[in-house]
């Protein structure tokens, strides 16, 4: 795109052209979250989130969340997102805590998040068991 509109346009033309595609691919990137949510043959429910959870998503996440029953066992899989911020963040764990007073149960994978980030960022310890701060290295 930018080289077409280089040569039938102009130089800057085609440079702001190439770079509003750019930008547009990135938002696409980072706002692109995929939530599945299944039940397997022993009645748990699985939730897989794929991608960029954003506030962007943070509607989709919450319905999905919501639309399961209160005595509901949900394992959640985090290894596959690419990022959280901390909208996102916060309405799990306050999901997960009003969950469980309701008589549920949430097997969260906080590792998996962790060790998925710890690939390109060198971890920063903490001692806090506070779920928000256990993360809070994480690119909120």
């Amino acid at each position: 795109a930018t080289i077409l509109s280089i040569v039938f346009f102009s130089l800057l033309t085609g440079i702001l052209i190439g770079l509003g595609v750019a930008i547009f691919q990135l938002a696409m990137k980072m706002t692109s979250l995929d939530i599945e949510l299944t039940q397997n043959t022993k009645g748990e429910y699985e939730l897989d989130l794929i991608g960029s959870a954003t506030f962007l998503r943070l509607p989709l996440l919450a319905r999905t969340l919501e639309s399961l029953p209160d005595d509901a066992t949900l394992h959640v899989y985090l290894k596959h997102l690419n990022y959280i911020d901390r909208a996102c963040l916060e309405l799990i764990v306050d999901w997960e805590d009003n969950h469980k007073a309701a008589g549920g149960k949430v097997l969260m994978e906080w590792d998996e998040l962790h060790m998925s980030y710890s690939k390109s960022q060198p971890a920063k310890k903490t001692k806090s068991a506070d779920k928000l701060k256990l993360v809070s290295w994480l690119p909120l």
